[in-house]
C-alpha cells in the first residue's frame, strides 16, 4: 500500500481521470462476505434480475389464523438491495448505498458458504451528525463513522434481511405485538452478513503491464481483487437400486440432501479413478471444453491449483441411516465431496467438470479421455452431463492478503 502523500496523489490523478468511487461526494467502500442457501428455490442466484424481480407480484394467501405473505423468489442481491434501502434510507432523488458489486456471480441453486462483495454507502447523509444534531468534528470521527457504519452493515442488514421471509400479520396481531420487545424473527433466513470491514482505496492494474495506457492503479474492486477461490460439489452415491422407482426411473433418496447433493445411484462408482482423471484438469489450461454457452469472461484461460476427491459413509446428523428395512436391506450411501481451488473459473466450469468426472467414476469414460477433451476446447454433444446446481457450495474467495 502507498504511503499517506503518494496515496493522495494517485487519488487527486485518478479523480481527474473519473476511474475513483465518488468519494467526492462521500461514498467511502465497505468489503462484506455473506452466507446463502441458494438450493431452496427462493432464491434467483446472486445477480439481480431485473425482469423478474421488478414487474414480479407478492402473492398472498389467506390462512385461518392470519393473512401469510409468500416468500417469492428473488436474487441474493435483489434481496440486499431491500436490506440495504431498509437500513441506510433512500429518497426518490438519491440513494444512500450504491454500486454493488460480488466476486462470484453463482447460479440459481448454488450455495455461498463465503462469497464477498463491496457496497459504496454514502457516510456524509448516514452519519454527519449527532443526535443532537450538531456535526462530529473530533479527532475519532471518522472511527466512529466507520464503526457506526459497521454495525448497519452486519446487524442491521442481518435483521432486515431476516424481517424479509417473516410471516405478515394482521394489524391487530402487530398492534399486539409492539408491547412485547421481540426482535427475533423466524422467518427462513436464508441470507447472512457474515462480516463487514472499510475497503482498501485502491489496487493494482495488472492490465498496465499489457497496456501502459490504462492506469496502474484502480479503485479496489470486490470482482477484480479476487486472487483465489474454492468450491465444493457434494454427491450422495448409493451403491444399491432401493432408492430407484423402477417405474419412473426417479431416485427416492434423503429428503435431508435433496437441495444440498447430487444424489445418484451407481453399483460401481470408483473414486479413484476419478483422482487419476482430475490430474489432468489442474493447471493452467484453456478449458473452452468445460465452459457454458452463456459464459461472459473475455478468456477461458484459467487456472486450478488443486482438486481433491473425498470419499466417506454418510453420516447425517452424526447417526447412520437405518440399513436394515423389513423386507429389505439397504447399504448406506457414500458421500464423495470434491474440493476446487483456482484463481478463477468459467461459467458452469465446475458442474460441467464434476459431471465429466462422474463418467469416469461410472466407467464410461476412461481418465485417459480427459487430456483430449481438455484439449479439443469444444464441449462435446453427449459426453457429460451438467452437474446439478444444489450440489455447489462456493466455500470460499480470499483478495491477496487483504482478509475480511
Amino acid at each position: 500500500m502507498a504511503n499517506t502523500t503518494t496515496t493522495s496523489i494517485l487519488a487527486i490523478d485518478l479523480l481527474r481521470k473519473g476511474l475513483v468511487v465518488r468519494r467526492s461526494d462521500g461514498f467511502q467502500r465497505y468489503a462484506l462476505s455473506i452466507q446463502y442457501h441458494g438450493g431452496s428455490n427462493r432464491l434467483l442466484g446472486f445477480s439481480y434480475q431485473h425482469s423478474q424481480e421488478d414487474e414480479q407480484k407478492e402473492e398472498v394467501v389467506d390462512s385461518s389464523s392470519s393473512s401469510l405473505l409468500l416468500c417469492r423468489p428473488r436474487s441474493v442481491e435483489g434481496r440486499l438491495r431491500q436490506a440495504l434501502t431498509s437500513t441506510f434510507g433512500s429518497s426518490e432523488t438519491e440513494t444512500n448505498w450504491e454500486n454493488i458489486q460480488v466476486s462470484s456471480r453463482t447460479d440459481r441453486g448454488v450455495h455461498a458458504w463465503k462469497n464477498t462483495l463491496h457496497v459504496d454507502i454514502n457516510t456524509a447523509t448516514t452519519t454527519s451528525t449527532h443526535r443532537d444534531g450538531r456535526n462530529n468534528n473530533n479527532n475519532h470521527s471518522s472511527s466512529n463513522k466507520n464503526s457506526s457504519i459497521l454495525q448497519k452493515l452486519t446487524r442491521g442488514l442481518n435483521f432486515h434481511l431476516a424481517r424479509q421471509d417473516q410471516p405478515k400479520q394482521p394489524q391487530s396481531s402487530r398492534n399486539h405485538k409492539q408491547h412485547h420487545h421481540h426482535h427475533s424473527y423466524s422467518g427462513c433466513n436464508d441470507i447472512r452478513i457474515l462480516s463487514a470491514t472499510v475497503a482498501p482505496l485502491f489496487m493494482r492494474n495488472d492490465f498496465h503491464l499489457v497496456d501502459p495506457s490504462q492506469p496502474s492503479i484502480l479503485d479496489w474492486n470486490a470482482r477484480f481483487s479476487a486472487t483465489e477461490r474454492t468450491y465444493v460439489y457434494r454427491i450422495l452415491v448409493w451403491h444399491d437400486d432401493n432408492n430407484i422407482n423402477h417405474k419412473t426411473e426417479m431416485m427416492t433418496g434423503l429428503p435431508f440432501e435433496w437441495d444440498r447433493s447430487w444424489q445418484i445411484w451407481s453399483e460401481h462408482f470408483h473414486t479413484h479413478k476419478m483422482q487419476h482423471a482430475a490430474q489432468y484438469l489442474m493447471g493452467t489450461h484453456d478449458y473452452s471444453s468445460f465452459r457454458g454457452a452463456r459464459c461472459q469472461r473475455q478468456s477461458p484461460v484459467v487456472t486450478i491449483h488443486s482438486i481433491d476427491i473425498q470419499c466417506s459413509p454418510y453420516i447425517g446428523l452424526g447417526w447412520n441411516i437405518p440399513t436394515i428395512i423389513p423386507g429389505r436391506t439397504t447399504t448406506p450411501p457414500s458421500l464423495v465431496t470434491i474440493t476446487l481451488t483456482g484463481n478463477a473459473f468459467l461459467y458452469r466450469q465446475v458442474r460441467n467438470m464434476v459431471g465429466c468426472l462422474v463418467e469416469v467414476a461410472k466407467g464410461k469414460l476412461r481418465p485417459d479421455d480427459i487430456p483430449i477433451l481438455l484439449h479439443a476446447q469444444k464441449r462435446p454433444s453427449s459426453c457429460y452431463t451438467t452437474a446439478p446446481a444444489h450440489g455447489l457450495f462456493l466455500v470460499d474467495v480470499q483478495h491477496g492478503n487483504f482478509v475480511f
